[in-house]
């Protein structure tokens, strides 16, 4: 999960295959939903909001099933087009990260554990 602090708390972003579902019923795509983040616009600022929304959401189910106390889940009112431009860059930036974390593989202990000879 990619972490990043809104409001004043960390939240942890969770782009899980929910999320990727729901993106895709949404935007038609994973890809078309990045391109329109990437844009600096009106609607890519809305798209990064769905992103952050969602996966900060999934992040705290995650969080909730893990034995953490409760935070509250977020919405796309929590964000607004009065941020200063580094804010939303942040956050724009964040939410790219946890959609191309959530395609990554996870280096598992026990996978390539080869041992090198450095001498």
């Amino acid at each position: 999960m990619v972490s990043i602090a809104i409001k004043g708390e960390t939240r942890y972003l969770n782009f899980s295959i929910a999320v990727m579902f729901d993106a895709v019923e949404k935007f038609g795509a994973v890809n078309t939903l990045l391109n329109l983040m990437q844009e600096d616009s009106v609607e890519g600022f809305k798209a990064v909001v769905w992103v952050l929304v969602h996966t900060a959401n999934d992040g705290e189910l995650v969080r909730r099933m893990q034995g953490y106390d409760k935070q509250t889940m977020l919405e796309e009112t929590d964000f607004t087009l009065r941020m200063h431009p580094l804010e939303y860059a942040e956050l724009k930036n964040a939410a790219s990260k946890a959609v191309v974390a959530g395609y990554k593989r996870e280096h598992l202990p026990g996978e390539d554990d080869e041992e090198y000879d450095l001498g």
